[in-house]
């Protein structure tokens, strides 16, 4: 999809990349806190006696996030629950940049309502519900949208089909590091969280 929104691409159809940008974070931002709003709310409903310290949830992250690691590097091989479902491509087309943008950007904010390719997503829905806060939850949906849209950013120099080429050989390659970075990343939050505890 990222490949999709490029100033070759919005060009060619006769839009700007800038401005279908603009709403793509938009939307992906509201889209996170929406979901994020939404499973706080829920969490807000488990009565008070019944919630883990705060101690207590940053070790249930923290061994979520463990889990997550191990699944994302193939130790633990656990199916991760998703719907089949992709951004329609044909909008591409059809619509103004804005609507594409802010369209596809909900959609990929919302995340559960794609394609779930990660492990460590569901920690994040997790951590969004066990904020037992609307607030909390919408804030917390907020930054998970906020950097789920940043990627985009690295298709603003396609202006040819050259560095269109060049752009998906890079993604390609770049695939598995971000798989490494992103189990990395859950391994080294989970000590983060631990360590907060014990301190």
């Amino acid at each position: 999809m990222l490949a999709s929104i490029t100033p070759l691409g919005e060009r060619g159809r006769g839009r700007n990349w800038n401005t279908t940008v603009a709403f793509y974070v938009v939307g992906s931002v509201l889209g996170g806190a929406t979901r994020g709003l939404a499973l706080g709310s829920l969490g807000a409903l488990v009565p008070a006696d019944l919630r883990p310290s705060p101690a207590g949830v940053a070790l249930i992250l923290a061994v979520l996030l463990v889990i997550a690691a191990a699944i994302e590097t193939g130790w633990l091989r656990i199916p991760i629950p998703s719907l089949a479902r992709q951004v329609n491509e044909d909008w591409l087309d059809q619509y103004r940049g804005w609507v594409i943008g802010f369209g596809f950007g909900y959609q990929l904010g919302l995340a559960a309502v794609v394609y779930i390719t990660t492990a460590s997503l569901w920690v994040v829905f997790i951590a969004e519900f066990l904020t037992f806060s609307p607030i909390g939850g919408l804030a917390l949906g907020a930054l998970f949208g906020f950097v789920r849209s940043i990627p985009i950013f690295a298709t603003r120099r396609v202006r040819s089909t050259q560095e269109l080429r060049r752009a998906h050989t890079t993604m390609h390659r770049l695939g598995p590091v971000a798989e490494r970075t992103l189990s990395t990343a859950c391994g080294v939050a989970a000590v983060v969280l631990v360590v907060t505890v014990i301190v």
